[in-house]
């Protein structure tokens, strides 16, 4: 195994001017090929997820580390004409599209080396060990949580950066020739224009969701969801005005905790757990955004139950609707059978939520229906999350709605072709 510290062909410096970023996507408009892609962001530091760093590379080019902030506008139109519409090699793609998009970059094709490595049969396809299966490389993943909106960069981050796209290029076709020889090409085809699918359009930030909050769910009173969400919406605001990461402002478990005790004094906020003590004045604005979410109208509080969801909770379901729990198990069993057979892993035949909202997409429409299973044998509150449900659409539940079904939840042609005898088999005896 080779252990590489650097690029070939020394360490690329990073560009930070438009002139600079001129004369990178002249060199890669005269290169040839697929552009390896990688993106360095700082979620840890910064408000939101944007890049900070882009790393490109063609066959016949020397790689480029563009450094975006304060001349993201000049990104777009500089390096879009040259790579936009083109075939990008990215490693994991979902992760980095998103703050490619936001600077108004798109791929035209897309080949993701880490959707090929699970399909080819890899169960640890991260890039440090495809590279060392498949090209006998060892890089270094030390800086992968950087900061990386620091100013400068230390050149042993860059050296970083670029060894993430120097053999990019190589994995692609490696991993190419072993999907064709599998005969998996075609389904990892369509992954990637799944993907780039995802991503086509004018694409922002998205909006940060209160409820979401990990430990939201612990919370039992529309009271505490009510400071919960009060003092979301401040941390989320002061992130933003300050571009820190809302964590740095207020931890999750602070918060979570503040909403579930309700501290009234200064010894009690700052008694909580990870509560900033290094933030001057920050348990007497926690106090505050306290007592003014306590002192709102509480026909205002959020509802205890959130939005609809989009299928019953497991538990209930199991235990109201014992039958149909059943046959979604049975149907799980035997995809899992169906991915072992073809050596893949079981969510990439059928993500789990959207086998679980087709499913019960249909078990929902029989429950309105006669026959199947009653829906007025279950209790009254449980009668009332079923009417809040809200699954996928389907006017009568038949075996050519299974396809649909499946299509509409996003899964993907030859995901389908696997999943929907099975479902037809289980939902039709």
């Amino acid at each position: 195994m080779v252990r590489l510290n650097a690029p070939a062909r020394g360490i690329p410096p990073a560009l930070y001017t438009p002139d600079e970023f001129q004369a990178a996507a002249d060199a890669l408009a005269a290169g040839t090929g697929p552009i390896a892609i990688d993106t360095e962001r700082a979620g840890n530091y910064r408000y939101d997820d944007r890049a900070f760093l882009l790393q490109l590379r063609r066959a016949d080019t020397d790689t480029f580390l563009i450094a975006p902030e304060g001349h993201r506008d000049a990104v777009a139109k500089i390096l879009g004409p040259v790579i936009n519409g083109k075939q990008w090699i990215l490693h994991s793609a979902r992760n980095d599209l998103p703050c490619l998009a936001w600077l108004g970059l798109h791929p035209g094709e897309l080949f993701d080396t880490e959707v090929a490595s699970r399909l080819a049969g890899f169960r640890r396809p991260s890039l440090l060990n495809m590279m060392d299966q498949l090209l006998d490389l060892q890089i270094d993943k030390a800086h992968s949580m950087a900061n990386w909106s620091a100013y400068p960069l230390p050149k042993s981050w860059l050296a970083y950066a670029a060894l993430d796209v120097e053999h990019l290029i190589e994995l692609a076709e490696e991993l190419e020739f072993l999907l064709e020889e599998d005969g998996y090409l075609e389904w990892a085809e369509e992954e990637f224009r799944h993907i780039v699918e995802l991503f086509k359009g004018p694409c922002e930030p998205e909006e940060g969701n209160w409820r979401s909050t990990k430990g939201m769910g612990s919370l039992r009173s529309s009271q505490q969801l009510a400071v919960a969400r009060a003092l979301w919406f401040d941390r989320d605001e002061s992130a933003k005005a300050m571009d820190a990461s809302p964590f740095a402002i207020l931890p999750n478990k602070t918060l979570i905790e503040a909403a579930r005790t309700l501290p009234d004094s200064y010894r009690d906020v700052t008694r909580l757990p990870q509560f900033p003590r290094d933030r001057p004045g920050a348990a007497e604005h926690i106090l505050k955004v306290i007592d003014n979410a306590l002192d709102t109208d509480p026909t205002t509080w959020p509802d205890l139950h959130g939005p609809a969801p989009s299928s019953l909770p497991k538990q209930l379901w199991k235990n109201n609707f014992s039958n149909s729990w059943s046959s979604y198990q049975n149907v799980r069993d035997e995809i899992a059978g169906e991915a072992e057979e073809l050596d893949l892993q079981v969510d990439l035949v059928i993500e789990p939520h959207a086998l679980t909202d087709v499913f019960w997409a249909f078990v929902h429409s029989a429950l309105t229906h006669p026959g199947v299973e009653a829906k007025d044998s279950v209790n009254t509150s449980t009668r009332k999350l079923i009417d809040r449900v809200e699954p996928l659409s389907l006017s009568w539940l038949s075996p050519t709605d299974i396809e649909p079904a499946l299509a509409t939840a996003g899964v993907r042609p030859w995901q389908r072709r696997i999943v929907t005898p099975i479902l037809r088999r289980r939902l039709f005896p």
